[in-house]
């Protein structure tokens, strides 16, 4: 019912569209020769260790600084990782560096939206908050490999997949400051 609500649903299935693309870094690798199918594997695995990473350190950020910064720092994290594994072609080092980083991006998605649903809507109603925002969360999930392969068969790269979750990375950091003040307001009411 409030457009805090639904620019909540879209942070989180953008968190959501682009924590996908980990599964296609093994694919991407693979398509380089300098990189390789095995390199994309660790890539995975080294994302994943990013993850748990930014899992804690986003945990602890939403505690001392609020969802705002906390998703804010996710959001640059993410795009800045997958830049990185885009321009890595060359370096299997950069590639680790950036599925790192994009590994404390892909955390936000089960940090973020849950703490700045609780931030910004209290505790009062959070449970039937939140199932919206998880509902359009596992949608937005489902659609992401269908995503991904669209991109890639048509253009026959994942560059397009990686521009496009720069550009959702970009949106969720504006969301991200957005959402919170937009949804407290509803308690003054």
């Amino acid at each position: 019912k409030s457009p805090a609500l639904w620019f909540l649903v879209v942070m989180a299935g953008m968190f959501s569209i682009a924590a996908g693309m980990m599964q296609q870094f093994s694919s991407y690798a693979s398509t380089n020769v300098a990189l390789g199918a095995a390199v994309g594997a660790l890539g995975v695995t080294v994302c994943m260790i990013g993850q748990v990473v930014g899992k804690l350190s986003l945990g602890w950020l939403c505690d001392h600084a609020g969802a705002r910064v906390a998703g804010a720092v996710a959001s640059v994290l993410g795009a800045a990782g997958i830049a990185i594994v885009l321009f890595s072609s060359e370096s299997p080092m950069m590639f680790y560096v950036g599925s790192f980083l994009f590994g404390g991006g892909f955390a936000a998605l089960t940090i973020v939206p849950p703490m700045t649903c609780q931030q910004a809507f209290g505790n009062k109603d959070y449970a039937n908050i939140f199932s919206i925002v998880a509902t359009g969360l596992n949608v937005f999930s489902g659609c992401s490999a269908i995503i991904y392969a669209q991109i890639y068969d048509i253009t026959g790269s994942f560059a397009g997949c990686f521009w496009l979750i720069i550009v959702f990375y970009v949106i969720t950091l504006i969301l991200s400051f957005v959402i919170v003040p937009m949804g407290r307001r509803l308690w003054a009411k």
